[in-house]
């Protein structure tokens, strides 16, 4: 009965299949040759390092939530492959899964979570090896949970006249009917093991009332071109020209995404400046994972161009611990305080000018994540520790 019982709590019990991946269609290695440039450029999103071994920040945290849980790492990462590694089921078994809830983890389990399809992280046959979605909103329900795999040597797509001589294809409606239905398969919302809501992007889109769909930003807009960069001749349909979008997954670390995110503009008043953010996107910002961060900073300049004063606000979500310790999203009982942007928001932040100004430079940056987690988790990477330029004014104090 314990065994069961850590496994409902896994919310993990009976769902994993035990066929494997063929490794002809196993990683994106095996597609590079055809689709060249939806691979190149699927390969600078997150979706390509949402492995630990490619992601510190996420092995990082698998490390601090398995020693502040006391569980192993194996059964930590179990449960965030839901998501990032949605083919998990076909790397580890039942009986491997019931061993890393006790936190015993065979070799043969590690390298199983090593295996290359399981690197490359959320790749081609993630998304174009499924055959139906049943959507929930429950969200002990995320990933593999709310999906269908059709066999593993059949690609999925929009195209129905599709033809390869590598591999079987299929269409499906979602593609191009629903697109936002495949994103919220992970990025719907998410909770904590204590149940405090962490993520909610999908919830956020639709209290917006938007009607444009997520690849529309995050894949930019349809361009015609060939799907395949090989001749395939008769063999295949390598000639049509389609009507294509990238495969970037637009962030912001890898496009220029946040230039259209939010309006900025500023005034003098009085002894202050008002400035005004408007919120350009149908979700939060910032959304997805909850240690990002939105800075706004106010620098005051004197006649000679010195700094005078330096003020900045940083909009985040910000969560407690079940000790009532501030706390990672992934540990968190309760939500602190949000003062993230709302979806299509209009904000008014003031900052006071101290005497002697002749300018006011207004900024606005992106963090991956916040300064304090970067240090306490001991964050090297470059990518987590840069500041991502988002909007910036200069004023004249008159």
């Amino acid at each position: 009965m314990r065994r069961i019982g850590w496994l409902l709590a896994l919310g993990i019990t009976g769902v994993f299949a035990s066929e494997s991946i063929n490794p002809k269609y196993a990683d994106s290695s095996k597609c590079m040759p055809c689709h060249t440039e939806i691979t190149k450029s699927w390969k600078s999103s997150l979706h390509a390092m949402s492995h630990y071994s490619k992601n510190e920040l996420y092995r990082k945290m698998i490390h601090y939530v398995s020693k502040k849980r006391i569980q192993s790492f194996e059964q930590v990462e179990i449960r965030c492959a839901q998501c990032h590694n949605p083919h998990i089921a076909s790397a580890v078994s039942d009986s491997d899964i019931s061993d890393a809830s006790f936190g015993i983890a065979s070799e043969k389990m590690r390298k199983s979570l090593d295996q290359p399809f399981m690197k490359d992280g959320v790749n081609c046959i993630v998304c174009h090896n499924i055959e139906k979605i049943h959507f929930s909103d429950d969200p002990g329900k995320r990933g593999k949970d709310t999906i269908q795999w059709g066999p593993n040597d059949t690609m999925v797509g929009p195209f129905s006249d599709a033809k390869s001589p590598y591999h079987k294809t299929k269409s499906a409606d979602f593609f191009k009917k629903d697109p936002n239905k495949l994103c919220f398969v992970c990025h719907y919302n998410e909770r904590s093991p204590y149940r405090a809501l962490i993520g909610s992007t999908g919830i956020e889109y639709q209290s917006s009332g938007s009607k444009t769909t997520c690849v529309e930003c995050h894949m930019g807009a349809v361009k015609k071109g060939h799907a395949v960069q090989v001749d395939l001749g008769g063999r295949g349909t390598s000639g049509k020209i389609r009507e294509l979008r990238s495969h970037l997954f637009a962030g912001a670390r890898n496009s220029d995404i946040l230039a259209d995110a939010i309006d900025l503009s500023v005034m003098r008043k009085g002894q202050n400046v008002v400035v005004t953010l408007k919120n350009r996107t149908p979700h939060n910002v910032p959304t997805g994972f909850g240690g990002r961060q939105l800075i706004v900073t106010m620098k005051a300049l004197d006649a000679s161009g010195h700094l005078i004063q330096r003020e900045e606000q940083i909009l985040e979500a910000r969560y407690l611990d079940k000790h009532g310790r501030e706390s990672i999203p992934h540990l968190a009982k309760d939500v602190l305080s949000d003062t993230r942007l709302k979806p299509n928001e209009h904000r008014t932040i003031e900052f006071k000018v101290p005497a002697g100004s002749n300018e006011v430079i207004v900024d606005i940056k992106y963090r991956l994540i916040g300064k304090k987690w970067v240090e306490k988790l001991n964050i090297e990477d470059e990518m987590f520790k840069k500041e991502y330029p988002v909007a910036s004014i200069q004023m004249q104090i008159r």
